[in-house]
């Protein structure tokens, strides 16, 4: 005959049942600890990726950083397709840090189709080199003419350094950023650019 366990037998059996039952359950958590992690890292590497790509498009085919602001953003010069190696208002580009929203945001000049040659002209004026050229991006967006474009989002901070004393004596530029992954974790992100156009600021 069978004999039945003991209430100390049975209460030892589920002693041992529960402490491989929470083994089981660190392991497990552990491993989903560990892919939230990788998911994060990978989505934080898209983001740094992305970043590169789109800051690259404006800084290193640009020819002067004519200022930066760590509250604002910075001021680019992208080309010169006017004479007199001037600065005119569509050349301007500004990077708008805005910290609320997380977002690194393009603003240019944006003229409406139905101007004529003559009307452009009229407004598309020399900038002087000690122009607030934030000031000027908002002045003509109050006016209609500006548009915007989303660089990067998830930022949770925003920074630049420069190879020279200045943003506008610098040919390279360093970007520092904090970009928040899909699980709201923080990842530092230094990307680096070279300004292969580089020209000196009128007036610089």
């Amino acid at each position: 005959m069978k004999r039945a366990f003991t209430a100390i037998e049975v209460l030892i059996a589920l002693a041992i049942t529960a402490m491989v039952g929470i083994g089981i359950a660190s392991m497990l958590t552990m491993v989903g600890d560990g892919a939230q992690a990788d998911r994060g890292t990978r989505s934080a590497l898209l983001r740094a990726h992305a970043a590169q790509i789109r800051l690259r498009a404006f800084i290193d085919v640009s020819l002067n950083i004519l200022t930066y602001d760590e509250e604002q953003g910075m001021a680019i010069w992208l080309h010169d397709n006017k004479p007199l190696d001037n600065i005119h208002l569509s050349e301007l580009r500004i990077i708008w840090w805005d910290a609320d929203a997380g977002e690194l945001i393009l603003e240019f000049i944006d003229f409406p189709d139905e101007w004529s040659e003559e009307m452009i002209a009229a407004v598309d004026v020399i900038l002087a080199p000690d122009t607030d050229f934030f000031d000027e991006m908002t002045t003509q967006r109050v006016a209609g003419l500006t548009a915007q474009e989303t660089l990067i989002e998830s930022v949770d901070d925003f920074g630049a350094t420069f190879s020279g004393n200045t943003a506008t004596e610098s040919n390279r530029a360093w970007i520092s950023l904090n970009l928040l992954d899909d699980f709201e974790s923080e990842h530092e992100v230094l990307l680096a650019f070279g300004l292969v156009n580089y020209m000196s600021a009128p007036g610089g």
